[in-house]
């Protein structure tokens, strides 16, 4: 189960009592030969939503995957989570070349989801 493999990490956000309001479960690995941070859940209290706590542990994520020479960051949302497809979008991510959309182009209404990514090559590199 990806929750409790080894390679898991977790960033938490707290509030001024302690309480855990914001989470995001990701790794570092490899995708298609390209290392790669890559997202897999964030979740924020609904309490703290919409004043810009998401973005900034996005923001995190980023310069920790900077920081460790990774490619790009990488996130599967569904395709009917408009809010989340919004969020990223304006983060400036893009539809990854492994989203079913290019991987499968005959059947992308097969698929629930799409793959976004945000490069992280420096340039020259």
């Amino acid at each position: 189960m990806e929750l409790t493999d080894e390679k898991s990490w977790y960033l938490l956000a707290k509030d001024s009592e302690n309480k855990i309001v914001g989470i995001s479960h990701f790794r570092f690995d490899l995708d298609f030969d390209d290392p790669v941070l890559y997202c897999y859940e964030i979740q924020l209290e609904e309490q703290v939503r919409g004043k810009g706590l998401g973005k900034f542990m996005i923001q995190i994520l980023e310069l920790m995957a900077f920081r460790a020479k990774m490619n790009k960051i990488m996130v599967t949302v569904f395709k009917d989570n408009t809010e989340a497809v919004k969020f990223f979008t304006n983060l400036k991510y893009v539809t990854d070349e492994t989203s079913p959309r290019y991987y499968d182009p005959m059947h992308p209404d097969n698929y629930d989801y799409e793959i976004l990514s945000k490069s992280l090559l420096r340039k020259g590199s």
